[in-house]
């Protein structure tokens, strides 16, 4: 992996308390962590597949991260996952 590659995935993947960055932990925090949570699976396939051939085909960039392709991958991630658990309780 390239150097800027793993900089923006470092940058990604780094949660902090205070998400807003206004200096105090608030409830305001609490929904910016459930955002970053939501959307963590599709912005790491956009990073990954940013400056390869397939992601200059889907014309992935850096403004991907958090927008609608992001959104709809990490949907489908979820979905997957919460029904995977919900199947499993039933057995």
């Amino acid at each position: 992996m390239t150097s800027k590659l793993m900089d923006m995935l470092d940058w990604r993947l780094y949660v902090r308390s205070d998400m807003n960055l206004d200096g105090v932990v608030t409830i305001s925090d609490v929904g910016l962590w459930a955002k970053w949570l939501y959307f963590l699976p599709g912005d790491v396939a956009a990073l990954v597949l940013l400056d390869t051939p397939v992601g200059d085909f889907f014309e992935i960039s850096i403004t991907s991260l958090e927008g609608i392709g992001s959104g709809a991958l990490s949907f489908c991630f979820w979905f997957v996952v919460i029904e995977s658990l919900f199947l499993s309780q039933k057995s």
